[in-house]
């Protein structure tokens, strides 16, 4: 899971949003803020498997933007 936390100072009059770039290929996956508080600001994501072997060790990088 990927906890995320933001904050404007406008707060609800101006919300932000957040794209997540999993790092692996897949869509990348946008939410608004309402979505990412229903989630408790944790974000699930299932990695495919890489098929490098019997232990899958490929690094990934995600990348998190939020949008004001």
């Amino acid at each position: 899971a990927l906890a995320i936390a933001g904050s404007d100072v406008a707060g609800a009059a101006d919300p932000l949003s957040y794209t997540i770039d999993w790092g692996d290929g897949s869509a990348l996956q946008t939410l608004s803020a309402a979505e990412l508080a229903a989630l408790g600001g944790s974000v699930e994501h299932v990695f495919a498997d890489d098929e490098d072997g019997l232990v899958n060790a490929t690094a990934r990088t995600i990348t998190v933007t939020a949008n004001d």
